[in-house]
């Protein structure tokens, strides 16, 4: 059995592919270093609306909180003024009730020399 020649195939292949250049390292680019310019009133006018809008809003922020502080005190004082009139409210619809009581009435009654006369009660349902 005869061994096919492939060296002729690879030749012709070789011959049919085009020459290229062999790979050369690319060296890092240099990049020139440009002068700093000076920065004119243009160029920083919108850093400092930036700045002053900045400062506004924290102006504005201390303020309202500083309301808010004093109109939760306020709040605090007025509940306080509300529970304290509502207590004093209450003993005095406790001294009313004691005072009105029949066995009160009917003491200050015999103090006083009054007697009851039964037949001027009117019972009303």
């Amino acid at each position: 059995m005869e061994v096919p020649d492939y060296s002729r195939e690879t030749a012709a292949r070789q011959a049919t592919q085009p020459n290229r250049a062999p790979r050369v390292a690319k060296q890092p680019v240099r990049r020139q270093a440009l002068n700093a310019t000076p920065w004119t009133f243009q160029d920083k006018l919108p850093y400092y609306v930036a700045i002053l809008a900045l400062v506004a809003v924290a102006f504005s922020v201390i303020t309202v909180s500083n309301k808010s502080a004093n109109a939760q005190k306020n709040l605090t004082q007025i509940n306080q003024k509300v529970t304290n009139t509502r207590n004093n409210n209450n003993n005095l619809k406790q001294d009313i009730a004691t005072l009105t009581n029949t066995d009160r009435l009917t003491q200050v009654a015999q103090e006083s020399g009054l007697s009851m006369n039964v037949n001027n009660v009117r019972n009303v349902q």
